[in-house]
């Protein structure tokens, strides 16, 4: 995605010129309209990796009109910290909520600096090249748009562009291919405006054209004073809104100017490619230097697991799944990201109905959720699931999703459970299932297996999840004794309120 840019051209003379019949007006040598500049905002903030104990900022900052929103953004950083700052080459991923993004960059004192290779988990293209800072201060910025293959080596340029950072301006060439025909560009970008040289390849050679002049990016469109030069002729005209509105006699400097931006273009295009090797080298150098790192980290992370819990006493007892916690011996709960600094004691495992119950000496003041244990929960029951799915890819905000009671049994008719349609992830298991009165009909624990799915029937399953019903916890509350809160009668609850309400109760519980 190409950034928006302001467009800046150092032309203020008019020129005037006589018309040579009476298709042709005056032409007037145009000046940039005011209306299509946009401020830059700068808004830096220094963030705190969620991965480091130890104090590790980073500065994350945006240099367009639309900022990063600061209070949703979260960060993690693989490399090292020097007196409380990131420092040297490593990778920092943003999570965004729906979008995870990384850098891969050198740091000082917790600023990337020189080489930089950032994208979007997931997709296959990502933007290389360097950030030139004086006195902390980011002063140039190179850029390359490339697609990866699927061995992840550089497969297409699609630009190369070398921005001022405080004015927006941009120069360099810009490629792009379609089915039966390629345009390339060469010039000056600015908002959603270029003005340089778009240079048309066709299958059909007739169609083949160059066009000089001003061009909407967004519609592809000529807009304003235009050349168009094809297998017809030459002609001048002046368009609006990509329609023609007249033919013009344009003096040749005119011609000249466009020449002049679309061979400083290239010049500029040609400094972000090599940019664009020495960030490809970086990257490599990255992923040799972390491979081995990374291999450990995963055999660590097998070691570990994670899921979901929630407080059903105010005295410290929480419920989850038995699965949770196999082979497992030592278990933290954590409280709105807040690790309760007490012991966690098993209570009991009830792996049949995959339940288990935990116990902490401590008082949650009014925050047990109250349970469904008598009345029925009929087909078609809107619902709400809140846990912590993927902590490692997703971060440990408490994640809420939505869904439906599909079936009043699971697979193979197992009527311990309910079908959900709820989206889960690795992470939910043990997280409460919640009607719209706020309170839990069940404990999440599992999802249909695609493979499963597959090799029995053929297709994949869509979105099939499954909780045992809460009523199944009914044996460990007598045997315990436990003073657990009976269901509410309140009207439905908004999604929003019903989110406010349940989300102090809910915790991430984390066993190694």
């Amino acid at each position: 995605m190409l950034k928006k840019i302001l467009l800046l051209l150092a032309i203020n003379v008019s020129f005037g010129c006589q018309s040579n019949g009476n298709n042709l007006k005056t032409f007037v040598f145009p000046e940039i309209n005011e209306d299509l500049k946009q401020d830059i905002e700068y808004k830096p903030k220094w963030l705190q990796p969620e991965n480091k104990t130890q104090e590790c900022q980073i500065l994350a900052e945006e240099h367009i009109d639309k900022a990063i929103d600061f209070t949703v953004l979260s960060i993690t950083w693989d490399g090292k910290c020097v007196d409380g700052k990131a420092f040297g080459l490593g990778k920092v991923t943003f999570d965004l909520g729906s979008i995870e993004g990384y850098l891969v960059s050198f740091f000082d004192k917790g600023i990337s600096t020189g080489l930089y290779y950032t994208g979007i988990k997931g997709a296959n293209f990502s933007v290389l090249g360097t950030q030139i800072r004086e006195n902390g201060k980011l002063v140039n910025l190179t850029q390359n748009y490339v697609q990866f293959n699927q061995n992840n080596e550089p497969e297409q340029v699609f630009y190369s562009v070398e921005y001022d950072p405080e004015t927006g301006i941009g120069k360099g060439t810009m490629h792009k291919k379609y089915s039966s025909w390629d345009e390339n560009y060469s010039g000056m970008f600015g908002g959603e405006l270029f003005f340089g040289t778009v240079q048309t390849r066709h299958d059909e050679i007739y169609k083949n054209k160059t066009l000089k002049g001003f061009v909407d990016v967004l519609s592809e469109r000529p807009k304003g004073f235009v050349i168009v030069e094809n297998s017809v002729g030459t002609s001048d005209n002046n368009y609006e809104h990509g329609v023609l509105n007249g033919g013009y006699s344009f003096p040749p400097t005119y011609n000249m100017e466009i020449v002049k931006i679309s061979s400083e273009a290239m010049r500029s295009a040609a400094k972000a490619k090599s940019s664009l090797s020495l960030a490809l080298a970086m990257k490599s150098k990255y992923e040799s230097t972390f491979a081995e790192v990374e291999d450990n980290q995963k055999e660590i992370i097998s070691l570990i697991s994670s899921g979901t819990g929630f407080i059903i006493s105010n005295d410290g007892y929480i419920l989850t799944n038995s699965h949770v916690l196999k082979g497992k011996k030592n278990i933290s709960i954590f409280l709105d990201n807040e690790e309760i600094p007490l012991p966690v004691r098993i209570v009991e495992q009830d792996e049949l109905n995959d339940i288990a119950l935990l116990k902490v000496d401590m008082i949650f003041d009014e925050m047990a959720l109250p349970l469904e244990l008598t009345n029925k929960t009929s087909r078609g029951t809107e619902i709400t699931v809140l846990g912590y799915p993927n902590i490692d890819m997703q971060g440990s905000e408490l994640k809420s999703t939505f869904g439906f009671v599909n079936a009043n049994s699971g697979a193979q008719g197992d009527t311990r459970f309910y079908q959900i349609s709820a989206p889960i992830q690795p992470g939910n298991s043990g997280s409460p299932l919640i009607n719209h009165q706020g309170n839990v009909i069940g404990i999440v624990t599992s999802t249909l297996k695609q493979d499963t799915a597959l090799e029995i029937s053929g297709n994949l399953a869509q979105n099939v999840n499954y909780a045992i019903k809460i009523p199944y916890v009914a044996s460990l509350l007598i045997d315990h004794d436990i003073a657990y809160i009976k269901a509410n009668t309140y009207k439905e609850l908004s999604k929003k309120k019903l989110i406010e309400k349940v989300s102090s109760s809910v915790v991430l519980i984390i066993a190694e």
